[in-house]
């Protein structure tokens, strides 16, 4: 709005200088050589137009917006600090959760493999067991074989029994029946280097399998059976497999 000065009655007449914010009046040069001294200049103050009230509206209004302008971005600050620590608080926990299950996945493998492990060890214990009986069964049919298509066999086994106990006092040999006349035609060959003055004694004798023999000297016994023998392989077996 434009400064507006209301006029004033002087006395003199005077010129009114008007600059920047304030006005000084000056005498005329008619009268400046009056008598009258001069009067002191008056200033006039220049007050700024006041404020329209759509001028207030409009700074109210950019004040309140920037005021909301700034609570939109805390809040958007909020939110994000907010999905932030949601969002690691449900990745540890989702974290945690599969650490758990791996966990138990490992546990459940590791009983799996002990489980599988003994049923393997089990297996093979068996499967064991079932080869010796199977390794014992086929060497008595070899042996039975044996003695059917050479019967003179069993002379050599009764010879190499009475060399390796180093038999030298007078003892009894007892032979199978059915081996009975086999060693007995090679008793010469048995009994050779032998002196008569301990005498041999051989005797057929059902307790004794074919193939085998029991030498009786003083004081003990020398069990030859094949199925004695045969025994204690399986036995030998056994405390392998154990």
């Amino acid at each position: 709005m434009p400064t507006i000065l209301k006029s004033v009655n002087l006395e003199y007449t005077h010129t009114v200088e008007v600059g920047a914010g304030k006005a000084q009046v000056t005498p005329s040069p008619e009268t400046a050589s009056s008598a009258v001294p001069p009067a002191e200049p008056v200033e006039v103050v220049v007050v700024p137009p006041a404020p329209e009230p759509e001028d207030d509206l409009a700074e109210v209004q950019k004040q309140a917006e920037m005021m909301l302008n700034q609570a939109r971005s805390q809040v958007s600050i909020w939110q994000q600090e907010a999905r932030q620590a949601g969002w690691q608080a449900g990745y540890d926990e989702a974290r945690q959760a599969a650490l758990d299950s791996l966990a138990e996945t490992l546990t459940t493998a590791r009983q799996i493999a002990r489980s599988a492990v003994e049923a393997r060890d089990q297996l093979l214990r068996q499967s064991e067991a079932e080869l010796h009986r199977l390794a014992m069964a086929i060497a008595r049919k070899i042996i039975g074989h044996q003695l059917e298509v050479a019967p003179e066999v069993v002379a050599a086994i009764v010879q190499q029994v009475i060399e390796n106990a180093c038999v030298r006092e007078a003892c009894v040999i007892r032979v199978n029946p059915d081996d009975y006349h086999v060693v007995h035609d090679h008793w010469a060959q048995i009994a050779a280097g032998h002196t008569s003055d301990n005498p041999w004694e051989l005797v057929a004798d059902r307790r004794v399998g074919r193939g085998g023999c029991i030498i009786e000297v003083n004081g003990g016994s020398i069990d030859a059976r094949l199925e004695t023998q045969l025994q204690q392989i399986e036995r030998a077996f056994e405390q392998v497999g154990t």
